[in-house]
């Protein structure tokens, strides 16, 4: 008789290839790792802006 961590193992296999494959059909690119300052330039959030909300808080 099979274990249910044996069919959870399986389920989760055959869901995470399903959408490795909708991935690849849709063209979605998949990048490695995101580093803090990319998340940064996604989001619109610079070095200026940054330096200008913290010089801003020091004056209060």
């Amino acid at each position: 008789m099979i274990s249910i961590q044996c069919c959870f193992g399986i389920g989760r296999a055959i869901g995470i290839g399903a959408n490795l494959i909708w991935d690849r059909a849709l063209l979605y690119l998949r990048r490695q790792s995101l580093t803090t300052h990319m998340l940064e330039e996604m989001v619109g959030i610079s070095e200026k802006k940054k330096a200008d909300k913290n010089a801003a808080e020091r004056s209060k």
